[in-house]
């Protein structure tokens, strides 16, 4: 685990719809209303996702009993474009299961990781969130949407470092016009100033005691006391 952190070096979430060894789209999924972008245009209407291009599978055993190429490619486009619809309806639950039969044809496929991070996410279960997000990263380390939900499973954790390093890494890789940039440097943002409180209660003296009150919260005999 140590050295899968240590390769990592990211409010919800982007959806790469996609297979190896063909193009990839992006989809992007907004939290509570799924929003469908396209890779450099944003698109305030909801659209199908895009159709993902079969990766070569021959020779490949899928679920239950399907072997030949064609066929596993095939229950695999199925399972895994029936996962991006149902996350853009918000069924996390059921494109969690989807998912789950789709790595059955690709498991080593970075995008099944990811869209099943951001499910998770949606479910409330930032831990195994977090576990899915750098498995993809572990895959390809280019991913950059990885990075995006590994920051937000890490800040529900509570490890806003983590969080902010990753989310760093997100906007180093990410380009420049994408509309979630924003978003995710307001994030650091956030972040940074939460951490630089942290460190300033840290470093203040045991002994020290808190800031004089002024005003109606004063305590009492405080003032003219030397009359």
């Amino acid at each position: 685990m140590a050295r899968r952190r240590n390769r990592i070096g990211l409010a919800l979430g982007v959806v790469l719809a996609g297979t190896l060894g063909g193009g990839l789209a992006l989809q992007y999924m907004a939290v509570p209303r799924p929003q469908s972008l396209g890779p450099r245009q944003a698109d305030a209407t909801p659209s199908a996702p895009a159709e993902p291009t079969a990766a070569n599978t021959s020779g490949a055993a899928g679920a239950g009993g399907e072997t030949s190429g064609m066929s596993a490619a095939s229950a695999f486009d199925r399972h895994f474009q029936a996962a991006v619809k149902l996350l853009r309806s918000g069924r996390a639950a059921e494109a969690l299961e989807m998912l789950n039969l789709a790595r059955r044809y690709r498991p080593h496929m970075p995008e099944i990781y990811v869209n099943s991070g951001f499910a998770l996410l949606r479910l409330g279960r930032p831990g195994d969130a977090r576990l899915a997000f750098e498995k993809a990263v572990e895959i390809r380390p280019g991913q950059v949407n990885a990075y995006y939900g590994l920051a937000e499973s890490l800040e529900r954790l509570g490890d806003l470092r983590g969080a902010l390093g990753a989310m760093r890494t997100y906007i180093h890789l990410v380009d420049k016009d994408d509309p979630f940039r924003t978003k995710a440097m307001a994030a650091t943002w956030e972040w940074e100033a939460a951490l630089a409180k942290e460190q300033a209660a840290a470093e203040r003296p045991r002994n020290e005691p808190p800031a004089a009150m002024s005003g109606p919260g004063a305590p009492s005999g405080a003032e003219g006391s030397d009359k």
